[in-house]
């Protein structure tokens, strides 16, 4: 099946069609790397989003909303996806947007909509997204602290969990800035566009 501007390079992964053969190809390892520390982690993996590869902003914004961010990812009760920009061509990137879709696969798109607080999905997500987190215990716990410090003024700022259950809530503590609500058909038309599987 072929899409405007998309193909068909894998089983439920699509790239666009101004993706050079080269980048493909690392797409595809990354890909491949990326499910072997979802299933290191998870034991197992449920989900199956489909990957969209945006070769610039304008389309990643054409899904996401947003030019912030690697990728992101969309789940409906029909299907999820995960949309990756160029910044997004690693592995780390696409195991943390993987981690999202699992968790969505095993808990099922409703309890995950309404129950799960923003803060465990990225929490488990960082989990295989090894970009912020140093290999070495020690040093990652000192970093961690001075992090933590900077953040919240010494735990004098600190938040509370519920008010950052939310993405609202959670990214607006990191970003200072509101963030645009969703657009209510924007799931409906990527379901349209992209089936998943």
């Amino acid at each position: 099946m072929r899409f405007r501007g998309f193909s068909k390079i894998a089983p439920s992964v699509y790239v666009s069609d101004q993706t050079s053969k080269p980048r493909q190809d690392s797409l595809l390892q990354f890909i491949n790397q990326a499910h072997k520390r979802i299933r290191s982690f998870w034991g197992a993996q449920s989900g199956e989003a489909t990957i969209i590869f945006c070769s610039n902003r304008e389309e990643y914004q054409k899904f996401c909303l947003l030019y912030e961010g690697a990728g992101c990812s969309l789940g409906t009760p029909t299907g999820s996806w995960i949309i990756l920009n160029p910044d997004g061509l690693n592995v780390d990137v696409i195991a943390h947007e993987m981690c999202h879709d699992e968790l969505f696969a095993r808990l099922g798109w409703m309890k995950a909509k309404s129950s799960l607080p923003q803060w465990f999905d990225e929490g488990m997500a960082l989990m295989v997204d090894y970009r912020y987190s140093d290999p070495d215990p020690s040093r990652r716990y000192i970093g961690y602290v001075q992090e933590w410090d900077i953040l919240t003024n010494h735990g004098k700022t600190a938040p509370h969990l519920q008010d950052i259950v939310t993405l609202n809530g959670f990214l607006a503590r990191s970003v200072a800035r509101p963030i645009p609500p969703e657009r209510p058909s924007r799931t409906l038309l990527l379901a349209k566009k992209f089936p998943a599987g």
